[in-house]
């Protein structure tokens, strides 16, 4: 009798277990930061999704009752005498991972608009911007064929990465978005405030 109840009882541990990570992950899919960083308020099962996010599976049982408060406060020492060594230090730096400086920073409005969008680009690259341009005017970006910007006499300077590099930190744009056919030119006129 006593064999029977203790394989009911892993019957049970087995099936609960096996229905557990899918309901943890869809409910913690809904809560979990967007940036993908732990933070000193994560719960247990937001800390179980950051590590799977960042591929330390083998950990999770390990930390699994770790809020992100414990993960945080645990020195690069701990995590290796844990973890080993290299996936110590690896575990430690994905944990105290800094967000990189934008290359440059602007500021967009939409044309006859006083509400400004915060523009970060990681490098001079018209791409991202165009990218960054459309995801705030709602246009697909093969729909945009060119991104210029108002220069001197009011003529149009083609937005290469070349000038992208020689735009001052923190400049203000008017954003004049111009229609051809079924393309999109946008036009970045400066402002001043």
């Amino acid at each position: 009798m006593v064999l029977l109840t203790s394989e009911i009882v892993c019957f049970r541990e087995n099936n609960v277990s096996s229905a557990l990570p899918e309901k943890k992950e869809s409910a913690v899919a809904n809560t979990f930061p967007t940036n993908n960083q732990l933070t000193q308020h994560s719960s247990p099962q937001e800390t179980v999704q950051w590590l799977s996010l960042n591929r330390f599976d083998k950990y999770i049982q390990t930390f699994e009752r770790f809020s992100g408060d414990d993960m945080l406060r645990m020195s690069r020492e701990d995590l290796v005498q844990i973890c080993g060594d290299a996936d110590g230090i690896r575990l430690h730096n994905a944990l105290h991972l800094k967000t990189i400086a934008p290359k440059l920073k602007i500021y967009v409005c939409r044309e006859n608009s006083s509400v400004f969008n915060a523009i970060f680009l990681s490098a001079h690259s018209n791409i991202e911007l165009l990218q960054k341009l459309s995801s705030i005017i709602g246009v697909s970006e093969d729909k945009v064929r060119d991104i210029y910007m108002e220069g001197p006499h009011s003529i149009h300077i083609q937005l290469s990465n070349d000038v992208l590099q020689h735009i001052k930190e923190e400049t203000m744009f008017s954003l004049e978005v111009m229609q051809d056919n079924n393309n999109y030119i946008f036009l970045l006129k400066r402002t001043v405030k």
